[in-house]
């Protein structure tokens, strides 16, 4: 049995071990602390990009080193997890991660009866007031990107029409169903895109939340940028 007092330190090429060997992982880390940092030597390092923290999450380790100079979709996701406690402390682990008798294996989630598996279904109705992504913008054209992000079967998006010249009020009307095998580790993620013919598409704005955090009801989500 390891040492409670004691921590391994992985980097994230180790990532591509979880996903053959997760049952391995998930026990080790139900006896020893485990943290995952960014390569120094991988081509992402050099741009700052981040690993998914989720990938980490879901055999076990307690910590997910990221780069936070860079707030990519990994960041957004750490960011959202954490305000579970309003930023303070840690989370603590679903229980299914804590059994070394029976560890989680996240490639047959379907059959794992300790988890309980949801319909989500999100209504994109409307925006209000985005601003131009460019000063040389002189109209937007936005449209909503929605995706669930988890272990690998939940994950999956989807994506509303484009409405034409209208950052101020933009209509969508859109309805979008997910299932979901593992809420504890899954997240809705939402992007506003300004749709572009000529050049790359801009990503406006963004909102991520913890699936276990969804309440039914009408909401007016405050977008980051």
């Amino acid at each position: 049995r390891g040492n409670a007092r004691n921590m391994t330190s992985f980097p994230d090429n180790i990532i591509d071990n979880f996903l053959t060997d997760p049952k391995a992982y998930v026990t080790y880390n139900t006896k020893i602390m485990s943290r995952v940092y960014p390569n120094p030597v991988s081509p992402k390092s050099w741009i700052s990009a981040n690993f998914s923290p989720i990938k980490t999450w879901m055999v076990g380790v307690q910590c997910a080193a990221l780069n936070y100079q860079t707030f990519d979709i990994p960041m957004q996701i750490n960011d959202a997890f954490f305000q579970q406690n309003g930023g303070f402390g840690y989370v603590p682990k679903p229980d299914f991660l804590l059994d070394p008798d029976n560890p989680f294996d996240f490639n047959n989630a379907t059959n794992d009866k300790r988890l309980s598996p949801i319909s989500l279904k999100v209504h994109i109705i409307s925006g209000q007031h985005f601003q131009f992504p460019k000063p040389t913008h002189n109209s937007i054209d936005p449209y909503v990107v929605v995706q669930v992000i988890g272990i690998p079967i939940d994950k999956k998006a989807g994506a509303t029409h484009v409405v034409a010249e209208n950052g101020f009020n933009p209509v969508w009307d859109e309805s979008f169903e997910f299932s979901i095998q593992c809420p504890e580790l899954a997240f809705l993620h939402f992007q506003v895109i300004d749709k572009d013919e000529t050049i790359q598409n801009t990503i406006m704005a963004y909102y991520c939340i913890p699936v276990t955090r969804i309440k039914p009801g009408y909401r007016h989500i405050p977008l980051k940028r």
